[in-house]
């Protein structure tokens, strides 16, 4: 008779318009097929067609009925453990626990501290007593769990993005022209600039981004600002998880064509060839960043999150402070021309 396959129900904050997030289901989707060809998967989503048309994988929305049905669950990836995210997945797992499963933490963010102590609570509970296997993405988020009161054995594992693959060149060319962009026209500076749930620091985002873009523009004359939104969340309270808002704002607000927006909806292998053909890539966010290691594109990161910092310490990338204006412009002077005679040569 033959052997019945397990069934993985893999969650995470899928569905919801975040490219980074998005990278992380299709890394860990490669990952756990690699290491199982004959599983069964079904992923919890937001937009269950949207990711079974993205990943060709089975999805639907967070139901008791496959929960009961499955033999594992894996929560992975991203900042699960924060933002407001972490009682969620702390509950899922409590659950799991009780129906019987084995549940997996893979490689988690938790960059942030959870104040809510009823969140600290549960998911404190959720990862000492419902977990089967932890491990993280970061020493960030490895020394938060530890400062929660997390006892259990907590391992690193690299983000699953970095296990997938880009586009071929020629498709990431294709979506810079369809975007309205000259790819013959150099530098290409990519750029992708956010917005957090802190008002205070906003104001200091919005000064460092129209300050550093307009003298980006005003030094490399002939340097076009290539504008990557990493997320255009279907749930977004005051669409602070709108980098294509933020992006349309700052092109009206510097109102020159050498400011684009990517406004086409593009799956993380296709944008991961974009910052390929790129000289610089500027991000707030870590996965440009880790698409620009894969495409040996220059990067720097911006201070706005630990898990920026932490990437850009760990590869000994420079890091921009948002009062760093006339720094970054520096860097970017130098390096778009040293990055743009490297790829001459290449080429």
């Amino acid at each position: 008779m033959k052997k019945k396959s397990k069934l993985c129900v893999i969650a995470g904050a899928y569905g919801l318009g975040n490219l980074g997030d998005e990278a992380i289901l299709q890394g860990l989707l490669y990952k756990l097929r690699k290491d199982d060809p004959c599983k069964r998967m079904i992923v919890f989503s937001h937009e269950p067609t949207e990711t079974m048309q993205f990943h060709h994988v089975a999805a639907a929305r967070r139901n008791l009925l496959d929960l009961i049905r499955s033999d594992e669950v894996v929560i992975g990836g991203g900042e699960l453990l924060g933002h407001g995210m972490a009682l969620k997945f702390a509950v899922l797992a409590l659950v799991v626990k009780l129906l019987g499963k084995p549940v997996k933490f893979y490689s988690i963010g938790a960059a942030s501290n959870i104040e809510n102590r009823l969140t600290r609570f549960f998911t404190r509970l959720a990862l000492n007593f419902a977990a089967s296997e932890i491990s993280v993405r970061d020493l960030l988020s490895k020394r938060q769990l530890k400062r929660l009161g997390v006892k259990k054995s907590i391992s690193f594992e690299k983000c699953p993005s970095f296990y997938i693959r880009p586009a071929p060149t020629e498709r990431g060319q294709n979506i810079l022209e369809k975007e309205g962009i000259d790819i013959n026209h150099r530098p290409l500076v990519g750029i992708t600039f956010r917005l957090t749930y802190d008002s205070f620091k906003n104001k200091e985002i919005l000064e460092f981004s129209l300050n550093s873009l307009r003298q980006i523009l005003k030094n490399l004359r002939d340097a076009q600002i290539v504008f990557i939104p990493f997320a255009k969340h279907a749930i977004s309270p005051q669409n602070l998880e709108r980098d294509d808002l933020f992006g349309e704002w700052l092109g009206k607000m510097l109102n020159c064509n050498r400011f684009r927006v990517i406004r086409g909806q593009y799956t993380p292998s296709e944008i991961m060839s974009v910052i390929g053909c790129l000289d610089v890539e500027i991000s707030m966010r870590l996965h440009p960043l880790i698409f620009a290691t894969r495409m040996g594109t220059l990067c720097f990161g911006v201070n706005v999150y630990g898990k920026v910092v932490g990437y850009s310490t760990l590869l000994h990338y420079e890091l921009v402070e948002l009062e760093d204006v006339n720094k970054l412009v520096r860097m970017v002077n130098h390096w778009s021309r040293m990055s743009r005679k490297n790829k001459s040569v290449v080429s």
